[in-house]
């Protein structure tokens, strides 16, 4: 898992999705050192290090997408900007955004 988290950085991935069922361990995983491992042999990586949850997610209207917007626009992506205009942006340009 963590090569495959490497690769995805290296090669420029905007996104490293971790996903599976509910309660299977995934934000464990991450919390567990797997962020900090991977950022160890990425050093050079410039990256926002974002976790959205259940929790998030129902702050967000029930919208992965909303709460995605909003904790990229609380890690200022790219530029300080609303959590609406990231969400926008991410709704209409989903590879680029």
């Amino acid at each position: 898992l963590l090569e495959r988290l490497k690769t995805g950085v290296r090669d420029g991935s905007a996104f490293v999705l971790v996903f599976g069922a509910s309660g299977s361990g995934k934000s464990s995983l991450l919390r567990a050192g797997l962020w900090n491992e991977v950022e160890k042999a990425e050093q050079d990586a410039d990256w926002v290090r974002l976790l959205i949850g259940p929790k998030e997610t129902a702050q967000a209207d029930g919208s992965p997408v909303r709460a995605l917007a909003n904790a990229l626009a609380a890690s200022a992506y790219p530029i300080e900007t609303s959590a609406a205009t990231v969400e926008e942006e991410l709704r209409k340009r989903p590879r680029q955004a």
